[in-house]
């Protein structure tokens, strides 16, 4: 398998959705992680997802929209990349309480 650099390590594979094989590149993962410990939010449109999160925060006290969607953001990644998620999970410390 040629990845076009000769230094790059491939740590493990992890199959994917359409059955190909992804090797994890020691140096992104680096960069990757040193990118979200600097900018640590994740944002994304969908209307129909901030309904939902909305109806949830006006009818149940103390609902946080941004626990919840790190809640199941964290848990669907770890369940489609679980090599990837084991890694990052290693290397990044336990969650911060908030500020």
């Amino acid at each position: 398998m040629s990845m076009g650099k000769k230094n790059v390590k491939l740590i493990n594979r992890e199959k994917i959705r359409d059955k190909s094989v992804v090797g994890i590149d020691k140096k992104a993962l680096l960069i990757s992680l040193e990118q979200g410990r600097k900018q640590p939010r994740v944002a994304f449109y969908s209307p129909y997802s901030s309904v939902i999160l909305n109806y949830l925060k006006n009818t149940r006290p103390r609902f946080s929209i941004s626990e919840e969607v790190a809640s199941i953001i964290e848990a669907e990644l770890s369940r489609r990349y679980p090599v990837v998620a084991a890694y990052v999970k290693r290397k990044l410390p336990k969650k911060v309480t908030k500020r």
